[in-house]
């Protein structure tokens, strides 16, 4: 198991921008929307005729269904949901719900998985993947611990429905244990988690900036000096702190946004939250005169809502249902629901109790609204407790996949959906944003899938060797030969050419880094065939990869027709 840290992603992409022979070819675009007149025109006949051609591309969303009570409903049909796609009605097609019962999913058994040696393994249940983020900057170790415990009692419930990962971000993400059904592996990574020596960093700063208001007014400095350097101190503060909040907002988007399109993936986000305007807090927190409303106004641009949506978006176009887990909220220390008592006076209780019990939720005042956000926006719920942790991960299980056609194109662009039952009696949860993938935006994430996930490999054989690998460099990458042998006889049925084109997408696996990847176009001339066979299509190239990457994975497609095939290779310095 690697745990060291991993470096920022500005240093990956800079590293790789050294690919060679190696050239980056937009695949064909898509059919486009068009029509054709007849121009021949006779008396007997029509003057025009027109054939259109319309594009239409199937979205799939897993949603979550219940009745009034919050239990799971299964056995609608499509007629029970109306969609609208950026405002306009479109067709259901289908609702599939996964092979469980209204109580506790029940196990099949006998389904593939992927166990360390001599473990056991749960039998799966459902088709999710589950990554597991812990946000060490904006979670106290009290709240880590509680969620890895709560965890750790639902592993067999989780590997029974797909397979995990376990994530550590302190400050930079890490990979404590790449994807797996093993409960075992799982479980040790989450002791890893648990005893990460972390500290919330918004709960350290407010609580020094609540102590350095009481040692202002012990030096007897007049009122006006007083106000003149609290408001500086203000300004200052809220700026670190949308620097820190921004930056972890940053860090997560780009991790998730690595696994590219992740159909039912649920991200569980351990963070207790922020506020996304920090002026209040500093503001409120002072009984001294301040110019709240100037201050307010110049602090604006420093508000972080905007940045949360963005993310937002992107989990729930990508596929993921964002499960948040906000666990620091301390009962016994309830001082950030007080708002009787006069504000000084409120959080000085903050500064001076004990630095162990302090957390975000007791000193960020609206911590949970960016984690509320994320939540509804995907389709996802908020786990505040252990007993709703329970019956939100078990309602998952239930969760059926939605089908609806839409008249567009895979554009690759972010689609406002909303998916509401015709049925009163029926609740919905659903991701309020999706996503169709353009080919090499698919391409992509299966590449990506190859190597962190449990894909499958598509239907072309094509195998990867590296008849070349070559030392270190001075840079910390090394040259890798590639050389993919592709099996294309399953396209002869619908090439009408000597030739064929196929999308070919490189991933490149590197410890503890999300995947790169990199796509070319090849035009290959068609052999000769013999005994009704085409021999193997060869294609090799250099590349230049990080000292530590150990595995490439290939994706082999056929645009026009989507058939692909992919592989994995691991090779040795």
């Amino acid at each position: 198991m690697n745990t060291s840290p991993r470096n920022p992603m500005t240093r990956l992409l800079g590293l790789f921008s050294v690919l060679t022979l190696l050239v980056f070819l937009t695949p064909p675009l898509l059919a486009q929307e068009s029509a054709t007149t007849d121009e021949s025109t006779q008396e007997e006949a029509p003057r025009e005729s027109f054939t259109e051609k319309v594009e239409v591309t199937v979205v799939e969303l897993m949603i979550d269904t219940r009745d009034k009570k919050g239990n799971p409903v299964v056995g609608l049909s499509p007629s029970d949901f109306e969609v609208l796609e950026d405002g306009q009605p479109v067709e259901v097609l289908g609702i599939d719900y996964p092979n469980v019962g209204t109580g506790t999913p029940t196990a099949i058994p006998n389904l593939e998985s992927q166990p360390s040696a001599g473990a056991e393994v749960a039998p799966r249940t459902a088709d999710w993947r589950f990554l597991v983020y812990v946000d060490g900057p904006l979670a106290g170790r009290r709240s880590v611990r509680r969620a890895m415990e709560i965890l750790d009692e639902r592993v067999e419930d989780l590997v029974r429905q797909g397979p995990v990962e376990v994530v550590m971000a302190n400050p930079e993400p890490k990979i404590l244990q790449a994807f797996t059904r093993d409960p075992n592996s799982i479980r040790k990574a989450l002791e890893l988690a648990a005893d990460e020596p972390i500290r919330n960093e918004l709960v350290e700063g407010r609580r020094s900036y609540i102590r350095r208001l009481d040692m202002r007014l012990d030096e007897g400095a007049t009122a006006d000096r007083m106000v003149a350097g609290l408001e500086n101190d203000i300004k200052n503060l809220v700026m670190q702190e949308h620097r820190t909040v921004s930056s972890r907002i940053v860090t997560l988007s780009e991790w998730m946004a690595a696994y590219g399109d992740v159909p039912a993936s649920a991200a569980i986000i351990v963070s207790d939250g922020f506020d996304v305007e920090p002026a209040d807090f500093y503001i409120n927190s002072t009984a001294m005169a301040v110019d709240e409303i100037r201050l307010k106004t110049e602090l604006q641009e420093y508000r972080v809502d905007a940045l949360t949506d963005i993310l937002s978006r992107q989990l729930a176009a990508t596929g993921w249902t964002g499960v948040m887990m906000s666990l620091g909220s301390n009962a016994l220390s309830p001082l950030g629901a007080d708002a009787s008592m006069a504000q000084r006076d409120r959080f000085r209780s903050i500064a001076t109790g004990d630095p162990g019990r302090a957390s975000a939720t007791t000193t960020v005042e609206h911590a949970l609204e960016p984690l509320n956000m994320v939540a509804e926006q995907t389709g996802g719920e908020l786990i505040t407790n252990e007993k709703s942790a329970g019956e939100i991960l078990d309602r998952l299980s239930h969760r059926p996949r939605l089908t609806y056609v839409a008249p567009r194109s895979r554009d690759g662009q972010v689609h406002k959906v909303k998916v509401r039952s015709t049925r009163p009696d029926i609740e919905v949860l659903t991701p309020n944003w999706t996503r169709s993938a353009t080919g090499v935006q698919v391409a992509a994430s299966k590449a990506r899938r190859l190597l962190v996930m449990d894909s499958d490999a598509g239907e072309v054989p094509v195998q990867l060797e590296f008849p070349e690998v070559g030392p270190q460099k001075s840079g910390g990458a090394r040259r890798l030969g590639v050389l993919l042998s592709i099996d294309v006889n399953l396209l002869q049925g619908i090439l009408d050419s000597d030739s064929v084109t196929l999308a070919i997408t490189l991933g490149v696996d590197i410890p503890n880094k999300p995947p790169f990847t990199h796509q070319i176009t090849q035009t290959f001339a068609l052999p000769v065939a013999e005994d009704g066979r085409w021999p193997l299509l060869g294609y090799q190239t250099l590349i230049e990869v990080p000292e530590e990457t150990r595995r490439i994975s290939v994706v082999v497609e056929e645009p026009e027709s989507g058939i692909w095939g992919g592989s994995v290779g691991t090779f040795r310095p």
